[in-house]
């Protein structure tokens, strides 16, 4: 558990900051050494990619290409070396957790944000919701085997003037 939280911190942080400087990322790159340097080209890999979405010059442009190949086959060496010395597992382990966190996260913001908007708990806006939806259909749709064809459609064009006159 105690890797896991250095993992989650080191996962957390911004792209800007310098991850290898940081005292979980020590800590952690002695245990899981390839993990962590797949961790920090992972996000050099990213950070290039940010830079070169915004870069206006061809040179650099091809410059920040080339870097990000040559990033990119340092990541799969290393991939190679977690799965030599099995760190690959931890690392699967590792991330299904972060994932997991990170959408229960996301679920929790999402719900608490449906309710301020709605100012009730979400069951019973749902029901309310529900019951004014069934409240606004035409109550022969409800036994259309009953009605014939033609008494539907005179049935609707009743139940519209009415709804109309409602709401002038």
């Amino acid at each position: 558990m105690k890797r896991y939280k250095q993992y989650e911190r080191i996962m957390k942080m911004e792209l800007e900051q310098s991850v290898v400087k940081t005292s979980e990322y020590q800590s952690f790159s002695e245990r899981y050494p390839h993990i962590a340097e797949s961790i920090r080209l992972e996000r050099k890999i990213e950070r290039l990619t940010n830079l070169l979405k915004s870069e206006k010059h061809k040179g650099a442009e091809f410059k920040i290409k080339r870097e990000i190949t040559v990033t990119k086959s340092k990541l799969k060496k290393n991939n190679l070396h977690k799965r030599l010395h099995g760190e690959s597992k931890h690392e699967a382990v590792f991330r299904r957790k972060f994932k997991r966190s990170a959408s229960k996260l996301r679920y929790s913001l999402l719900a608490k944000k449906f309710r301020t908007i709605l100012g009730r708990p979400i069951r019973k806006a749902q029901k309310k919701l529900s019951r004014s939806m069934y409240s606004n259909l035409p109550p022969s749709l409800f036994n259309l085997r009953e009605l014939t064809v033609a008494e539907k459609g005179l049935a609707l064009r009743e139940w519209l003037q009415e709804k109309r006159s409602e709401l002038r």
